[in-house]
Formats: C-alpha cells, sequence, structure tokens
C-alpha cells in the first residue's frame, strides 16, 4: 500500500495514462529486477516482447511528463515523508562528483576524465560522463541515508551546441553548488551544504551567498567544505585537516560532525551503481558526431548539426531521466527502511553474516521486497492497479488519455 500510494502521488505529472504506469513499470523494474542492464533488464522482468523493448526506451525521450516537474514533485514526497536531519535550523544536503566509465562514440554527455583516485589499478584518463549529484541527509546523524534529490551532467555542453566554461573545474564546483540552491529555493527550505576539498573555491562561496534568507538574515545555502592541501592559513593548522564554512557563528564540533556525515553521499554512490544499476544505460544519437573511445582533449568535442540539437538534446534528457527514476527507486527504499524497520529484519531470510547497522540498507530492503512484489504481481486481478502496469508495459493496456 506504501508502495502504491508513492506512485500515484507522480501521477498528476504525466499527461497521459500509458506513460504513468511505464513510469511505475521502470520504478518497479529498479526496486525487483534480479539483474540490472539497462533497459533490456526491465523488458525481461516484465516478460515483453520487442515491442515493449521498444516501448520503453521512448518513455525516456517522450513528451508527455517534464523531467524538472518530476523530480519537484520527487522533492515533495521527500520533504513530507522523510525523517529529515535537521541542526540548528536547517536540513543537511550532501554534493559530490561521481565518475561513470562511457566508451561510447555517439553518446552525449562522454568527455575525458582523469582518475584522481590513488589506486594505480586505474588508467590516469579514461572516457566517461561525470555526473554531479546533491542528496539529503535523513534519520538522525547516528543513523542516516543521503536520500538522492537530483543527479545532472555538469560537462559535455558542447554536445548541445553551447560552450563549456573556460575554466572546466569552475563549472562543475558551482553546478553543484546550483543544484542546492535550486532545492532550497522551490522549497523555501534553508541548508547546510557539505561539500569535500574539490569545491573550497572562492566562486563556490559566492554562488551560496547569493541568495539569503529573510527569515534567518542570512544566506540560504551554508557552505561547510575542507580546505585543500595547498591553501595557505595565518595560522598554522592544527592536525591533519582544516575544515572551512561559510557561517563564522557555527561551532567546530558541529562542522567535524556534519563533515564527518559526507561519506554517506559515497555510501548512495556505491548503491546506485552496483546494486541499482542506475547508470548502465545505453543511450546514443547517429546524429552525434562520431568520438575516439581514446582520451582526447575536451575542446575538440565536436558539436552536432543545429537541425539535430532536439534530438541529441532528447537523448540527454533520456539518461538523466533514467538516472532520476533510479534516484526515485532508491529513496524509496531508503524510505521503507525507516518505516518498516521491524518488519523487514523479521522477513529477512538471506544470509547476512553481519548487520552493520540497526537500519536495513538499500540491498537488504530489496532482497526482501522483490519476491513480495513478484508475487503481488501474479495474484493481481484484472484492472487492478499492477495488473495494468504490467499489460502497459507488454502492449495491452488502452490509453486512457490525459490523467
Amino acid at each position: 500500500m506504501h508502495l502504491s500510494q508513492s506512485l500515484h502521488h507522480f501521477k498528476s505529472e504525466f499527461s497521459r495514462q500509458r506513460a504513468w504506469l511505464l513510469f511505475c513499470a521502470i520504478i518497479l523494474s529498479f526496486l525487483a529486477a534480479t539483474e540490472m542492464g539497462g533497459v533490456t533488464s526491465m523488458c525481461r522482468y516484465w516478460l515483453s516482447d520487442e515491442r515493449g523493448y521498444h516501448r520503453l526506451p521512448h518513455f525516456f525521450r517522450a513528451g508527455s511528463y517534464h523531467p524538472e516537474r518530476l523530480r519537484a514533485s520527487w522533492h515533495r514526497w521527500v520533504l513530507s515523508h522523510a525523517p529529515l536531519v535537521e541542526v540548528a535550523g536547517r536540513s543537511v544536503v550532501l554534493g559530490a562528483h561521481t565518475y561513470v566509465v562511457k566508451d561510447g562514440g555517439r553518446m552525449p554527455g562522454v568527455v575525458s576524465l582523469r582518475e584522481t583516485s590513488e589506486t594505480q589499478s586505474k588508467p590516469d584518463y579514461f572516457r566517461g560522463q561525470c555526473w554531479g549529484a546533491v542528496g539529503l541527509l535523513v534519520g538522525t546523524l547516528s543513523a542516516c541515508f543521503c536520500l538522492p534529490l537530483s543527479l545532472q551532467i555538469p560537462q559535455g555542453f558542447r554536445h548541445l551546441g553551447e560552450e563549456d566554461a573556460n575554466d572546466p573545474a569552475l563549472k562543475l564546483g558551482t553546478r553543484v553548488v546550483q543544484m542546492a540552491l535550486s532545492f532550497a529555493q522551490m522549497n523555501d527550505r534553508p541548508v547546510w551544504l557539505v561539500l569535500d576539498a574539490f569545491f573550497a573555491t572562492a566562486p563556490v562561496f559566492r554562488l551560496a551567498r547569493s541568495v539569503w534568507s529573510v527569515a534567518l538574515q542570512q544566506p540560504l545555502v551554508q557552505v561547510i567544505t575542507r580546505a585543500k592541501k595547498n591553501y595557505v592559513a595565518y595560522f598554522p593548522a592544527r592536525g591533519p585537516i582544516l575544515l572551512m564554512c561559510s557561517d563564522l557563528a557555527l561551532d567546530a564540533e558541529t562542522i567535524l560532525t556534519l563533515y564527518c556525515r559526507r561519506t554517506r553521499i559515497e555510501t548512495l554512490f556505491d548503491t546506485l551503481k552496483n546494486t541499482l544499476g542506475a547508470f548502465r544505460f545505453h543511450f546514443w544519437s547517429r546524429y552525434l558526431p562520431r568520438h575516439s573511445r581514446r582520451p582526447t582533449a575536451n575542446r575538440h568535442l565536436k558539436a552536432p548539426q543545429a537541425q539535430h540539437l532536439p534530438t541529441v538534446a532528447a537523448c540527454w534528457q533520456a539518461m538523466e531521466t533514467f538516472v532520476l527514476c533510479a534516484s526515485i527507486a532508491t529513496g524509496l527504499l531508503q524510505l521503507f527502511s525507516f518505516q518498516y524497520r521491524e518488519g523487514l529484519w523479521k522477513q529477512q531470510v538471506l544470509y547476512l553474516r553481519t548487520r552493520s547497522r540497526e537500519l536495513p540498507s538499500e540491498n537488504t530492503v530489496r532482497q526482501i521486497l522483490a519476491p513480495l512484489l513478484a508475487r503481488q504481481l501474479l495474484r493481481s486481478p484484472p484492472k487492478a492497479f499492477w495488473w495494468r502496469i504490467r499489460e502497459a508495459v507488454n502492449g495491452d493496456e488502452d490509453d486512457e488519455g490525459q490523467t
């Protein structure tokens, strides 16, 4: 019932009944499919044929909904149902980047990236996509999740006919802050934005201070980050790291506590990549000029012809919508973990060597939820909600026009 209510919340964002039912089918695929290798895995889960395969990719490029409105609807659902972590009257938002390896020659947003980790098993440069993400800290400071709010591609805009910023680091840093600002402004909610050392730059702090809260008489977004190693201070640093905060009145213990929770967004990236397969899409456009699969300078990116820009933009939208659906599914798993904690542990039958904490993880909730959904889909009578979702994927559901 909770899952059904969650899916019905998004119904008003779709202009056609079939589009909403396909959206529900995609969310259920992320929640319960035994494998996740993109749209093909969704078709296998719904036992669909070739018609269903072509129907699902078309959904991600459809005009029967607007991705920004769908994302805003997800934010409203989260704020009304999630147990938010609040410190000094502000919610806590985490921001970071993650790299995804993609070697598609005609995939928008694929650029040359530099590996910044210290492991020697990875190449120094590779082809892929950089995703900027912001997530909301939910639960308590001792037991919390980073609930995904928004993930977007901040590089490769030349594929859309736009020019990237002269300083790529400037664009990468300010894009994540702008995403946090948009969330805070749309919901009139002051936030702490916790970032890593990459964002410790003057443009980040200036952009965060550009919007003020009338009620607090302070910036709507306050930044907490770590200073870079090459920074120079008036006094020598005490300890191995130096933390920075745009609010000079916040005490040091609170700053340290909030920064320590930044690791939750790294856990979120692991869940999106390895548990739900959020980045295992294969969208591409033949109208995008082919690029080399070897790392080359990003200034050599080729823009499509003017008449093909809308098609490439639709492909870009398909990728971000695919990740948005995976983010919604991840957030639902986290909310289930909070609301049905005891019942989930009682139904846990698979071997689990150690419970890392009191809250069931997203993977544990997914393993418990998958067989329950399978039984619900098999037992649903004709014309029931779950039956209509299955028939929409297979092409037997009549389109009822506007919802």
